[in-house]
């Protein structure tokens, strides 16, 4: 058996693979940093960045996926909770990988997945990338989980604000508590509508597909949360002060943005204001304790984690503090958030493929073909 271990981890290099709702990540256990950080599109150019200093000087390395060949096109691959485009997925992937670098032998691979998806999804994806790059192992890891010891921890409850949802779920000594968890659709998919909804009248154009490259690069450059909305909205002179000018150069037009750049955002706490029944980000934290035995509240919500692109705004965790500093039991909690949340889960692969984990809890090539 630990002959098995052993031949497990003394691998050439392990790949790693974050299929994110909105950004797809890809790299080696080797580097801090994703090799590609793409948007989980596929045959549409639509580029994260590139060369963007991090904490540490360190660079994200952002990869022009203009080039695809193939003519399948599809805006999103993940939109529903169950993946159901497995051609265009393992094109995507495979062109992915196509570009750092092709697995050669004795490799390994991590691959972070949604407990969303089916297993026959997560067998079918296993198979291909075994059959397809020969990898000796891989280990299949839970978003949230690995969310979870990106901060070296086991116990807490993880928030993570994806594109299509956000979900809150508990976890005691790395074992997840519910299956389902807690979901609302209150996560960034509603602040991108609701952001084109404020323009509808002076830019409808900015509805169609073509501008979500736009649309998601002010979000991530210019919105923030206010510590205190409504002080903010009754700031007559706010919306000159803060406005500033977008150029949309395919029609030679100023796009002027000003208090948007706020109520953008303000959606995760006020989701009325898109029109949204679901409940708020913060609401959902609390209605997850509510759901928590008594016995384990204090602990597990001892850490919260924040996780995924809607955590990322400015004030974002000052905003929780402020509401949770009112509700005994999250008062004394210990929110926890990385430099760049949109790599929560990227940190967390690390960690697995950096220690013993990743042998205790990989699959070799033949114990997952032994097993049909």
């Amino acid at each position: 058996m630990s002959n098995n271990l052993e031949s497990k981890t003394k691998l050439n290099k392990i790949f790693l693979l974050d299929l994110g709702s909105a950004l797809t990540k890809v790299g080696f256990s080797s580097n801090i940093y994703p090799n590609i950080i793409c948007n989980t599109s596929y045959g549409i150019s639509k580029i994260h960045e590139t060369g963007k200093t991090q904490d540490n000087n360190q660079k994200i390395f952002g990869e022009d996926l203009n080039n695809f060949s193939n003519p399948v096109n599809r805006i999103n691959l993940f939109s529903y909770s169950q993946p159901n485009d497995l051609k265009a997925i393992f094109e995507f992937v495979e062109y992915l990988f196509t570009k750092i670098s092709l697995p050669t032998k004795d490799e390994g691979l991590i691959i972070a997945y949604s407990p969303e998806w089916s297993n026959y999804f997560l067998y079918q994806l296993q198979a291909f990338l075994f059959q397809r790059f020969k990898f000796y192992s891989i280990l299949i890891i839970r978003n949230d989980f690995s969310s979870l010891i990106s901060h070296k921890v086991k116990t807490g409850v993880v928030l993570d604000i994806g594109h299509y949802n956000s979900r809150v779920i508990q976890f005691d000594k790395g074992k997840p508590l519910t299956t389902a968890g807690f979901k609302s659709n209150v996560a960034g998919k509603l602040i991108q509508d609701y952001l084109i909804k404020l323009f509808k009248k002076s830019h409808p154009y900015l509805q169609s597909p073509i501008f979500e490259p736009l649309i998601s690069k002010i979000i991530k450059e210019k919105c923030l949360l206010s510590l205190d909305i409504d002080k903010t909205l009754s700031d007559q002179s706010l919306n000159d002060q803060v406005s500033e000018e977008i150029e949309i150069s395919q029609f030679k037009e100023i796009l002027k943005l000003g208090i948007e750049k706020y109520l953008a955002p303000e959606v995760l706490f006020h989701p009325k204001l898109a029109n949204s029944k679901n409940i708020s980000i913060d609401s959902l934290i609390i209605q997850s304790l509510k759901e928590c035995h008594p016995s384990l509240r204090k602990q597990i919500y001892s850490n919260i984690i924040l996780s995924g692109g809607g955590c990322a705004f400015a004030n974002f965790k000052e905003r929780l503090l402020s509401i949770f500093s009112k509700i005994p039991m999250l008062a004394n909690s210990n929110i926890l958030i990385h430099f760049d949340p949109r790599l929560t889960v990227w940190k967390g692969m690390l960690v697995a493929a950096n220690s013993s984990y990743y042998g205790k809890n990989c699959q070799t090539q033949n114990e997952f073909f032994a097993k049909l």
